[in-house]
């Protein structure tokens, strides 16, 4: 059961659910200083934990709206609440760990279309070769780090250096990455080819129409 809060993390914690319900996105650290007339962002962080130990929210540092309502349906009366989801460009070649330095920048998702387990990234599809399975060029896709793969999942995968979404496959017990093109030749995983690292199950597909999308 969770802890009440006092007076002044419920105006906090109101504060934050008006955000999300007016924006769509929690207020950063600043704006619950500055609404809340405190002199330094410790004051912030120090409430901010208060409503993460009671329950009520959880807390991503690395965002800088790092702010997740536990119970959105309950507290936010039924008001879809945006995540952050950090946009990759690059990996290292040979290195799948998603660090910093390889965020580009944030997009806001409603969290009704995302999963609730793994770490959550994007990547800009970089060619058509699931164009007949809808992902084309220029698509942005929402995967998460959520191993093991099944049979037919739409996968991102690190080659080299380059980030790509092809479909995962098992031929004859072995893991491949398929395209939708003709032609195309399976890649096989394992052994044979490791410099391919699996990173993560595609699950959702952002495209805007003006820039050419069908």
């Amino acid at each position: 059961m969770r802890k009440p809060l006092t007076a002044r993390q419920q105006e906090i914690y109101g504060f934050i659910v008006e955000e999300i319900r007016q924006r769509g996105i929690p207020p950063t650290i600043r704006e619950i200083g500055d609404r809340f007339g405190m002199r330094s962002s410790n004051g912030a962080r120090e409430a901010l934990n208060a409503l993460a130990r009671k329950g009520y929210i959880r807390r991503h540092d690395r965002l800088s709206r790092g702010i997740e309502l536990v119970d959105p349906i309950e507290f936010s009366e039924r008001i879809s609440t945006g995540r952050q989801i950090p946009l990759i460009k690059h990996l290292q070649a040979g290195v799948p760990q998603i660090a910093q330095a390889a965020i580009s920048r944030y997009i806001v998702v409603d969290s009704s279309f995302l999963p609730s387990n793994g770490t959550l990234f994007a990547i800009v599809v970089p060619d058509n070769a699931l164009q007949a399975s809808g992902f084309w060029a220029g698509d942005i896709a929402i995967a998460a780090t959520t191993p093991p793969y099944a049979d037919g999942d739409v996968v991102v995968v690190l080659m080299g250096s380059r980030l790509l979404v092809r479909r995962y496959h098992m031929v004859d017990s072995v893991a491949a990455l398929e395209t939708d093109r003709a032609g195309d030749k399976a890649l096989l995983l394992g052994v044979a080819r490791p410099e391919i690292h699996l990173i993560g199950q595609v699950y959702c597909l952002l495209r805007n129409l003006e820039a050419g999308g069908v």
